[in-house]
């Protein structure tokens, strides 16, 4: 499976659990890419899927620890891979503080925002990193400028 379907599966997995499911299906099938960091990254955001949907709360905590863990290890790997940092900030940002898996917000906030016009930033994948940091309205008023430039191409 390509990285373009991994990325497609993953955008559409937020919307709902029969979503997710399929993602985290995909996801299986890329368990051979064990050296790509990038798919650490896409395998850490389906166990914080899978934290999501769980109702149990210590597998659901049990899940949240090994995503952390998994995009730690992404991260030191590329730590200047935007769409990793976009992958967790995207799951940090939308977990309850309590999990303690907010820790690295405002660091991957500062290096999306920095670098998101860096040729390793997919074209397709600029407007919908400056649409999400909008929508979440975690820039400032320069940045926001910027970010909105991305929406216009």
């Amino acid at each position: 499976m390509e990285i373009e379907e991994i990325r497609d599966l993953f955008a559409a997995a937020s919307e709902g659990y029969p979503q997710a499911q399929m993602f985290l299906k995909a996801l299986k099938s890329i368990e051979n890419q064990a050296e790509n960091p990038l798919y650490w990254a896409y395998q850490a955001a389906g166990l914080a899927l899978q934290a999501r949907d769980a109702w149990n709360p210590l597998e659901k905590l049990d899940l949240v620890r090994k995503a952390n863990t998994r995009f730690a290890e992404a991260v030191s790997e590329a730590p200047e891979s935007v769409e990793i940092r976009f992958l967790r900030f995207s799951i940090q940002s939308n977990t309850p503080s309590i999990l303690g898996f907010s820790a690295h917000i405002q660091e991957d906030q500062k290096q999306i925002i920095e670098n998101i016009n860096q040729k390793e930033v997919p074209e397709a994948m600029r407007p919908e990193i400056a649409r999400y940091l909008l929508e979440k309205k975690l820039a400032n008023p320069a940045q926001i400028e910027m970010l909105k430039s991305y929406l216009a191409k």
